[in-house]
């Protein structure tokens, strides 16, 4: 799924987007004939894809990635770098888990 998730992001418009859509129905679809459980057996979670999430067929578990910010930073420290100005290290970042139906819930 994660490569599923970078070909999402890097597709280049909708009609792609939605061959990719029809990709992961298609893995959920061969998933369940072959006898797999999702969430029991497959756990999936992918990256930022809350606008659709809710409408597939197993809403997916998502996380959601502050891309907003990290540009905003980037940005920050280009112009920094190009002002020979001092760049501020960045450790971590937090993200936000969107709770969907893909992962199976963890009981120690």
């Amino acid at each position: 799924m994660t490569a599923f998730n970078q070909r999402y992001a890097q597709a280049a418009d909708d009609e792609q987007r939605e061959a990719l859509r029809e990709e992961y129905y298609a893995f959920i679809d061969k998933a369940i004939d072959f006898g797999f459980s999702i969430p029991d057996q497959i756990s999936i979670v992918a990256a930022n894809a809350e606008n659709y999430s809710e409408y597939l067929y197993v809403p997916l578990t998502c996380s959601q990635i502050p891309i907003s910010t990290i540009a905003r930073m980037a940005a920050k420290m280009l112009i920094d770098i190009i002002n020979d100005k001092t760049v501020e290290k960045i450790d971590k970042l937090s993200c936000e888990i969107v709770d969907g139906k893909s992962v199976k819930k963890f009981e120690p």
